[in-house]
């Protein structure tokens, strides 16, 4: 199966593995369910022609709940003195970023809209002219901010597709020695490097940063809220004091 990815929201580092810096909201990205392959929206790269829409009409904007809403990447800083900002973009297409975007501060904060006037590449960088951003100083105040679009503009997927954002919340199974036996939760998902690496906690609150490659991911099942995985001898051992209570609530 072929699994897509889409992102979501990450926290911190609680568990006794390697510690990670806190990233932001983890834009979305689609890959296989399971085969993890290409990546079908990743960072925006300097082949894409710039995209720009000046005679936009000011028409309202649709209302969005946070929850119909997904990352895509987030400001990084300004660019010059006339209002355009610099994006981390985490899609290959820049369709995503015509029309509205949303910006939010944190996780928690209200995502407030944005009407894209113009997007362009300058030496490999993704930059955005905002209506109403202006200047530099306005620009700067949007640093950090994460990118959001309405989740009905991302791409159609395939039958056998999800979106990793579809992916926290789902329980963990892991099979060794022929054996079948829950983990944890999975929490997050982050991909350094590219390479992505869920975050299961378990009932104690041990984290476990797994890395979701092909051949340790049996199966994603959405409708039963199950993720099925087989660990490489001693991954469990590196981050649970009782491996065997893992999965298990303690009195």
């Amino acid at each position: 199966m072929q699994l897509p990815k889409i992102c979501i929201a990450s926290g911190g580092h609680r568990g006794n593995g390697p510690r990670m810096s806190p990233p932001l909201e983890t834009p979305f990205f689609v890959r296989p369910k399971w085969k993890i392959s290409k990546v079908i929206c990743s960072a925006g790269s300097s082949n894409h022609p710039p995209h720009s829409n000046p005679f936009m009409k000011a028409a309202a904007v649709p209302k969005h709940t946070p929850a119909s809403l997904v990352p895509v990447g987030h400001i990084s800083k300004a660019h010059g003195i006339r209002g355009e900002v610099v994006l981390v973009f985490e899609a290959e297409s820049p369709d995503l970023l015509t029309d509205t975007v949303y910006l939010r501060s944190s996780p928690e904060a209200e995502p407030r809209p944005y009407a894209v006037e113009r997007v362009r590449v300058h030496h490999g960088t993704l930059l955005a002219s905002l209506r109403g951003v202006t200047s530099r100083n306005e620009a700067e105040l949007l640093r950090r901010h994460a990118v959001l679009v309405p989740r009905d503009k991302l791409p159609p997927l395939a039958e056998d597709e999800v979106y990793l954002s579809e992916l926290p919340g789902l329980r963990v199974m892991a099979e060794e020695n022929g054996q079948e036996r829950e983990i944890g939760v999975i929490t997050s998902v982050d991909t350094p490097a590219g390479q992505d690496l869920w975050t299961i906690t378990t009932a104690q609150g041990e984290e476990i940063l797994f890395p979701a490659v092909e051949e340790f991911v049996l199966d994603i099942d959405l409708d039963a809220g199950v993720a099925r995985i087989a660990p490489p001898p001693g991954l469990l051992d590196l981050y649970l004091a009782d491996p065997a209570a893992a999965g298990k609530k303690t009195d």
